[in-house]
């Protein structure tokens, strides 16, 4: 990820909170209703969708994303975490790139 910040991304740098050499997870700026817990982990290269993902990029991404559900827990004392992944526009798909979203039960 370059980092580029203007006025087509609608993430900023200080979003991020875990980078490493494969995945990147930052603060969603589009959040669920009513839920102020909301990351979005991202492999850093280029993958459309689930379709095209690597499983070892897979695994890095799953593991990036247990790391944010366990901060979330610690953080928020919140009692679930859940994950969503969309692909293909009749899978609600509307971001070109693989993204995992990991965010706080709110029940």
């Amino acid at each position: 990820m370059a980092g580029v910040e203007n006025e087509h991304v609608a993430s900023v740098q200080e979003d991020i909170v875990f980078r490493n050499e494969a995945t990147t997870a930052f603060i969603c700026s589009i959040q669920f209703p009513n839920n102020p817990g909301h990351v979005l982990v991202v492999p850093n290269g280029h993958y459309e969708n689930l379709y095209e993902l690597p499983d070892d990029v897979g695994g890095r991404v799953h593991a990036t994303a247990r790391r944010v559900a366990l901060a979330m827990k610690a953080a928020y004392g919140c009692d679930g975490v859940s994950t969503r992944q969309h692909n293909e526009p009749a899978g609600y798909q509307d971001v070109w790139h693989f993204h995992l979203h990991v965010f706080r039960g709110t029940r």
